[in-house]
Formats: structure tokens, C-alpha cells, sequence
């Protein structure tokens, strides 16, 4: 029985252990040897040492050896072996480990995580404590996850003969993957002459992890065998024919104390409903108080909820006015764009018209360039005629030339004002499309004013 403090109230932890019964019971005997097959991380095998036993435990999962290795490092009398047990000896035998439950690593796949698998050496028990030079065995447990007949299998019972053997069984898992029944292996020891006890525990829900948790483990009862019924799983013990009475005293014994833990724990719990009792009746007052007061924040909720609703539909008004807004603005914007292409459009034909004067005006200035040139002849001309203006006969002739040169002139006269004719009408043209753009300007000035306006007054 073990008492447990856990906050602010005391709980009464009771629970069957083999391990324990097999201590009271191996009180009685001298210290010896204890063989822990299927040492896992040394719980049996610690407590052994302890209390000043010999023991060698055997691990072959690399994992749970480490710190098999690690518990039993401050024992001198005390010794880890890597090697499975079975009922052979060799090199390599597979080994199945779980990936996700660190106590049932096995030489059998039974479970859907037995997906890792390793060879490592195995050995029988016999092999190895002749090797060893091991005389004596007094007390032997085996839990090797289903292979424990195989272990018993490789032990020779004449010439090993343990006051106490303890050995797992679970038919739910021997049967199908090593072929034997807990009643085999009951049958093999009697033969052997050892009488069997049998501790029954409540099916497995789940295995346990390295991490916690798993169970839940529920003892059912320790008895004789033949359990009254076929039981799920738990530890067979056996011990030497004639030693069963003996045997049958100390597991009493136990029983009897583990009942008295029950009875001191049912008045201890019946204390504590007691306490609870009173703590939940304040614990109600503390939630009447809190219920209160929750009831009167939900009240200022609801009327808080109803200003921001009103809130809400003034922001909604208040967003589609602003959107009117925005498709008016996008509208005059477009009609701004627009404008400017069409302000651009004519700027694009004055300047075609700017160009075409130019070029005009180049044509005039060449007229002008060819009548002033026409106007020296003429008065090279009239020179020439008042220097001949003595030669009567040769007058007439070169008044005759003269007629042609003032024709000629009359033609250049007539094709220069027919230029200047043009020019003037180009010029006037021009103004024209002068007096446009500036029209333009002062539309563009009305349209950035006007917009500006609107801006102003949304």
C-alpha cells in the first residue's frame, strides 16, 4: 500500500504486483540468484539487487538495454546481457520490435506495429549458465511477449532447480504465433514437479509507451490454477510440489494487507467526498455569483450589440453615398479624357498647318527671290533700251522685244499676286485655327474648374 500526495488531497494507490509478491515471498529464503529473462528496463531486476540478490538480466532490443545497462550500472551484483532467450542457440534470430509500444518487442510479428525488425543472437538459458559456470537459480521470471514456453523449453529443470518461477502467458497471443496455451506450459512444470498459481489481469485496451501512458491494468484475482474461468492474460508462478502451503501464506498474507489498504482507502475516499461535497456546495454559491454577474454583462452586451447595429447601417449609408460619389467622379473623368484626346487630336492639325504655312512661305519668299531677279532683267532692259533709243531701225525691233519682256513681266506680276493671293488666305486660315486652339484652352480651363468644383462640394 502506498500513499500518494497529490496537491491539496491525499490519495490511496493499491494495486496487485507480482513483482512485490515474489520479494515477500523470496524474504524467506537466503539470498541467491535471480534470472530476469525478458529484463526489459530492469524493474525486477533493481529490485533484486537491492536487496543484495545476484542477478544477470537478459535484453536483446538495443533501446531498452541502454537503459537496462544504466539502472543496473550501480550494482556490482548485477549483470546486463544482449541476448534474446529461447529454446536455441545461434548467430541470429529475427526480432520484431514495435515502432510505436516499448514493452512488446518480441520474436513474433503479433502486432500491426511490429514493423522494425532486427537479428540478434539468441541462446538457451541452460547454454548460457553452463558457459558462465552458474550452479544455482533461486528464483526465475520470464516475460519475453509470447516465447515464454520456449525459454522454460530451453532450461533444464534437473539440473536448475528455482524455489520460484514466475513466466507471462496470453493465449491470445502464444496460440496463433508460438502454438502452445498457458495450460500447456502448466502441464510441462508439473511434470518438472512445480505447482502453479495463477495471477489474472483484465484484457489489455492499450499497450504502454516509453513516453506514458497506456492500460488501463486491472488485477482480477491471484489463485490456484485453474483459473475459474480462461483468463486473458497475467503471470503463472510456480513453485516446487510441497512448497505450494508455504507459497499459499505469503500470497494470503499479501491479499490481506492489500485488503486492509482497501478498507483504510474507502474511509479515506469517504473523507474526501465529504470535503468535495462541501467545496462543491461553495464552489455552486462562487457560480450563482458568477451566473449573476454574467447575467448582467450579457444585458449591456445586448444594448452595446444594438448601438453598433445602428453603427453598422450608418457606415453602410454613409459607404453607398460614397460610391455614388465615386461612379460620378469616374464618369467625368472619362469625359475629361476624352476632351484631352480631342485636344491633342487638334494640336496634332494645327501643327499639320503651322507646316504647311512654313512651306507656303518658303514658296512665296522663292516668288519673291525670282520677281526681284525679273525686276533687275526689266531694268537691265530699260537701260539697254535708252542706250539704243538712237537706232530707229533697230527700235522697232527691239521695241518687239521689249512687248515680250513686258509680257513676260505682266506674267510674273500676275503669278506673283496670285501667290500673295494664296498667302493672304493661309494667314487667314491660320488665325482661324489660332483663335481655335486658344478656344480650346479656355474649354479645358472651364472643364479643370468645373471638376475642382465638384470635388469641393462632395
Amino acid at each position: 500500500m502506498e500513499f500518494v500526495q497529490s496537491g491539496s488531497r491525499r490519495e490511496v494507490a493499491i494495486q496487485f504486483s507480482e513483482l512485490e509478491l515474489a520479494v515477500r515471498y523470496a524474504a524467506g529464503m537466503p539470498s541467491g540468484l535471480f534470472i530476469d529473462v525478458g529484463a526489459h528496463i530492469g524493474n525486477f531486476s533493481m529490485r533484486f539487487a537491492e536487496l543484495g540478490w545476484d542477478v544477470v538480466a537478459f535484453e536483446p532490443d538495443p533501446d531498452n538495454f541502454l537503459e537496462l545497462e544504466s539502472n543496473l550500472a550501480e550494482f556490482d551484483n548485477a549483470t546486463a546481457v544482449q541476448l534474446a532467450v529461447s529454446d536455441v542457440t545461434a548467430d541470429g534470430i529475427t526480432f520484431y520490435r514495435s515502432t510505436e509500444f516499448w514493452g512488446i518487442h518480441s520474436l513474433a510479428a503479433f502486432d500491426p506495429t511490429h514493423t522494425d525488425e532486427l537479428t540478434v543472437p539468441v541462446t538457451r538459458l541452460d547454454d548460457y549458465l553452463r558457459s558462465a559456470g552458474i550452479d544455482r537459480v533461486e528464483v526465475l521470471k520470464v516475460d519475453t511477449e509470447g516465447a515464454d514456453k520456449l525459454v522454460l523449453d530451453g532450461f533444464d529443470f534437473d539440473v536448475w532447480r528455482p524455489a520460484l518461477v514466475l513466466a507471462e502467458y496470453m493465449d491470445g497471443r502464444s496460440i496463433p504465433h508460438f502454438g502452445y496455451s498457458h495450460h500447456d506450459v502448466v502441464q510441462m512444470m508439473k511434470k518438472k514437479g512445480y505447482e502453479a498459481f495463477l495471477a489474472d489481469w483484465a484484457p489489455v485496451v492499450q499497450h504502454s509507451r516509453r513516453e506514458g501512458g497506456g492500460g488501463p491494468f486491472t488485477f482480477l484475482s491471484c489463485v490456484p490454477y485453474p483459473a475459474p474461468h480462461e483468463p486473458a492474460w497475467g503471470n503463472l508462478i510456480f513453485v516446487p510440489q510441497g512448497e505450494e502451503g508455504r507459497f499459499g501464506e505469503a500470497l494470503h498474507s499479501y491479499l490481506v494487507e492489500l485488503n486492509s489498504g482497501i478498507q483504510e482507502t474507502v474511509r479515506l475516499n469517504a473523507s474526501l467526498v465529504e470535503g468535495l461535497t462541501r467545496k462543491v456546495e461553495q464552489q455552486q454559491d462562487r457560480i450563482d455569483t458568477l451566473d449573476s454577474a454574467i447575467n448582467q454583462r450579457d444585458t449591456r452586451r445586448g444594448e452595446l450589440d444594438a448601438a453598433i447595429e445602428g453603427r453598422d447601417s450608418r457606415v453602410t449609408e454613409l459607404e453607398q453615398a460614397v460610391a455614388g460619389r465615386d461612379t460620378r467622379i469616374e464618369r467625368l473623368e472619362t469625359a475629361i479624357t476624352g476632351r484631352d484626346s480631342r485636344l491633342r487630336e487638334l494640336e496634332g492639325a494645327i501643327g499639320g498647318r503651322d507646316s504647311r504655312i512654313g512651306e507656303l512661305e518658303a514658296a512665296i519668299q522663292g516668288r519673291d527671290a525670282r520677281i526681284s531677279e525679273l525686276d533687275s532683267a526689266i531694268v537691265g532692259r530699260d537701260t539697254r533700251i535708252e542706250t539704243l533709243g538712237g537706232a530707229v531701225a533697230d527700235r522697232d525691233e527691239r521695241l518687239a522685244e521689249l512687248e515680250g519682256a513686258v509680257e513676260s513681266r505682266d506674267e510674273a506680276l500676275e503669278d506673283r499676286d496670285a501667290t500673295r493671293r494664296e498667302a493672304v488666305s493661309l494667314r487667314t486660315e491660320l488665325n482661324g485655327m489660332r483663335r481655335l486652339a486658344a478656344i480650346a484652352s479656355v474649354i479645358a480651363v472651364v472643364l479643370a474648374i468645373a471638376t475642382l468644383a465638384l470635388a469641393l462640394s462632395g
